[in-house]
């Protein structure tokens, strides 16, 4: 038998393991100390934000908890912290959620069935997708919109019908993407991109 010990028992939580080889992401505030630094540019925060996302995210269905409305977990922290995956749509709340806690302006649409996110600065609005884990600069070195995409890409897509949504295309595509690539010799929107 035990014998009863009548001394209270300490109970400890939210406990926090942090070291100097990951950036701490346990909160909010704790990611912002770590990626958003005093100085940075608009542009270089929305980089931080689609960094972040890509660093502590894989791509796959999301995990449910069914403990609120949504069936799918929105919370980035928990994200990044317990799951490690989610799909567009989450993906593209969590770089959503970071931007307005960095001070951006966010906002998320739906084009063939994938959510992208798009983070404003610099007076205009582009895309950073991480989920699939890109962006696409520009000449110029900004970051293209997703109406920027879509008429870089329909405006290839006028010279190269055979690609289009009618037919064989998409098996069309997927054997000249094989043999050809994007990068060298598809819609010059797509050319820059670094990933």
């Amino acid at each position: 038998t035990f014998a009863a010990d009548p001394t209270p028992v300490g109970v400890v939580s939210h406990i926090s393991v942090v070291s100097d080889k990951v950036l701490d992401v346990s909160s909010l505030e704790a990611w912002k100390k770590s990626y958003i630094k005093e100085g940075m540019s608009d542009k270089d925060k929305a980089l931080a934000i689609f960094n972040t996302e890509v660093a502590f995210q894989n791509a796959d269905a999301p995990p449910q908890e069914f403990l609120q409305r949504e069936n799918a977990v929105l919370d980035p922290i928990k994200l990044f912290n317990v799951y490690g995956y989610t799909l567009c749509s989450v993906s593209a709340a969590n770089i959503a959620c970071l931007a307005r806690y960095a001070g951006l302006r966010a906002r998320n649409c739906t084009v063939q069935n994938h959510t992208l996110p798009e983070i404003f600065h610099d007076n205009a609005w582009h895309l950073y997708d991480g989920d699939l884990i890109e962006y696409f600069p520009k000449a110029d070195g900004s970051i293209a919109s997703i109406p920027e995409m879509v008429d870089g890409i329909n405006a290839w897509l006028k010279d190269h019908p055979e690609f289009s949504v009618a037919g064989n295309a998409k098996q069309a595509r997927y054997k000249w993407m094989n043999e050809k690539g994007w990068k060298a010799n598809g819609p010059e929107i797509l050319s820059r991109c670094p990933f």
